[in-house]
C-alpha cells in the first residue's frame, strides 16, 4: 500500500512501489491520474505548474497570493511526510541546476 494524501483543492498525493502519481478529484469525487513521477518533489512541482496554469489571476499579485495560498494548504498537508514545498523561486533554483 501507498501514500494516498489529500492536499489541497481537488489534488491528492499517491504512490506504489515504483512511483508517485498526482491525482485529480472531479466534483463527484472520481479520481484521475493526471501524471506519474519518480520523486514526490517533481510530482509537487508538476502539480505547482498545473495550479498556475489554472489560475485566473489578471495581475501579479493576485498570482502571488494564490500561490502562497496554495503553498500553505500544500504544506500543512505534507506536514506528516516532514515535507515542506518550496517557494516558486526556490524550485526555480532546483529546476536550474538539473
Amino acid at each position: 500500500m501507498g501514500l494516498n494524501i489529500k492536499l489541497a483543492e481537488r489534488w491528492k498525493l499517491k504512490s506504489d512501489c515504483h512511483q508517485f502519481f498526482l491525482v485529480r478529484l472531479d466534483e463527484n469525487g472520481r479520481e484521475f491520474v493526471e501524471g506519474y513521477y519518480s520523486s514526490i518533489e517533481s510530482c509537487l512541482q508538476a502539480l505547482f505548474v498545473k495550479r498556475i496554469r489554472a489560475s485566473n489571476a489578471e495581475d501579479i499579485q493576485t498570482l502571488i497570493l494564490e500561490i502562497k495560498a496554495f503553498q500553505t494548504a500544500l504544506n500543512k498537508a505534507l506536514q506528516p511526510l516532514n515535507l515542506e514545498i518550496a517557494l516558486v523561486s526556490e524550485l526555480n533554483k532546483l529546476n536550474s541546476r538539473k
